[in-house]
């Protein structure tokens, strides 16, 4: 009996222990979003990348265009020439559609869907880019010839017009800061709206705003303004700088910004103001080069994220996987099938 008595207490005293550490974890994965953050799909320790297998496919419905790497050369090296493809949110249907030698960039969906007008590079001549348009199975493809030495275009809410950031011009050819102009569709009738010499600007990314308001990025400033083609403006919309890109939803009413300085995707009202929400935390485990751009959904539930072409951020663009999240925050996913993707563009339904 004394045997027995006496195993008790030792017993007794694992089986506390046990439970006290077993508490001590429950307890510490419902004390904070972060330590919940790494038990969701494809979450891994800060500053390491997500394990993308482990992401969750879009539940979001709908086409995307982006570029993508779609060549090498005869020893496998990737080269980086972008070509424009297509690909379903769920990661069906990728279709690539120009296998040209043009470095092709920065896609954008003319409002009923049927066109896309595109940044391409490398061209010969002092140009270094201009902004093409093609139907949107890649056939009809024409350059826009109001629109050298420009990038970034977008399309205004009727269709009608293209706004893009283009460089001035000098007799030694293109240089200084870029600038916005507006085009017609057919290339005719360029108008410039912030154009200047002074390389210090650099305004481009251009949304359009359902009311005809044209917002943008002012590099030298890191935030976002609006000029009306008609006159006024420009007015400045975010403040406190180091932001470096950013996308409109198509009710005109939120921005997506991409927070450099710390590392956020933030959501933002478009009449100015607010406080920031934070939609995705230590977006370079995401987007490593955190060279970021967005793309709202038609709806303006959903934002994809993916790297982007921008020169001034990276010399090369290396790409990322395509990422969709919802509006709220929740919901981050990957779509499948595409490897690593830059400057996603949402087409309209």
């Amino acid at each position: 009996m004394s045997g027995s008595w006496g195993s008790r207490p030792r017993v007794t005293m694992t089986h506390v222990i046990v439970l006290a550490l077993a508490a001590a974890v429950v307890l510490a994965a419902c004390s904070g979003s972060g330590t919940m953050a790494a038990t969701s799909p494809g979450a891994a320790a800060p500053g390491e990348a997500p394990n993308q297998d482990a992401m969750p496919a879009p539940a979001v419905a709908g086409t995307l265009a982006f570029a993508r790497v779609t060549s090498a050369d005869d020893e496998g090296y990737v080269m980086r020439t972008g070509d424009i493809c297509l690909v379903r949110a769920d990661g069906t249907g990728l279709t690539r559609l120009d296998a040209g030698a043009v470095d092709e960039a920065q896609p954008a969906w003319s409002p009923d869907g049927r066109q896309i007008a595109y940044t391409a590079y490398r061209l010969a001549g002092d140009h270094r880019s201009a902004v093409r348009v093609m139907d949107a199975d890649g056939s009809g493809k024409r350059w826009l010839q109001s629109a050298l030495a420009s990038s970034w275009p977008a399309w205004s809410p009727d269709g009608t017009r293209i706004a893009f950031a283009q460089r001035a011009r000098y007799a030694g050819g293109w240089a200084g800061a870029l600038g916005l102009a507006v085009v017609n569709a057919d290339g005719s009738g360029l108008r410039e709206l912030t154009l200047t010499s002074d390389p210090r600007v650099g305004d481009r990314s251009a949304a359009w705003a359902p009311d005809g308001r044209i917002f943008f990025l002012r590099v030298r400033i890191g935030d976002v303004l609006w000029i009306d083609p008609a006159g006024s403006g420009p007015t400045r919309v975010t403040t406190g700088g180091g932001h470096t890109a950013f996308a409109l939803s198509p009710d005109g009413k939120q921005l997506a910004v991409f927070d450099q300085e710390h590392d956020h995707l933030v959501l933002l009202p478009a009449s100015g103001g607010g406080t920031a929400v934070v939609l995705v935390d230590d977006m370079s485990r995401y987007v490593p080069s955190l060279s970021v751009r967005m793309a709202w959904s038609p709806d303006s539930t959903a934002i994809a994220f993916a790297a982007s072409s921008d020169k001034s951020q990276t010399s090369s663009p290396a790409g990322s996987a395509l990422y969709i999240v919802n509006a709220d925050g929740s919901g981050l996913s990957v779509v499948p099938n595409t490897g690593k993707v830059w400057d996603p563009a949402w087409r309209p339904e």
